[in-house]
């Protein structure tokens, strides 16, 4: 999900590996590639500490991009 998120708001394409957590993204401009499945794993070990949500912000301003804040669908 992480790496469609990326995908879809900032651009890219995946480039697949037999293992998934070797699976990356790349054709984004100004980074080499990132590891979605890679980072998400981070995630789930680090708890709140590794931030997604930074990630993508991170990525997206690297890449010369915003992301658009969306409100959630539970908080409606």
């Amino acid at each position: 999900y992480l790496g469609e998120v990326v995908l879809r708001n900032i651009g890219g394409q995946w480039m697949p590996s037999d293992d998934p957590y070797d699976t990356k993204i790349v054709g984004i401009p100004n980074i080499a590639e990132i590891y979605p499945m890679q980072r998400a794993l981070k995630r789930w070990e680090e708890g709140e500490n590794a931030s997604l949500y930074s990630y993508l912000e991170s990525i997206a301003r690297n890449a010369g991009k915003t992301l658009e804040k969306k409100k959630s669908f539970w908080r409606r």
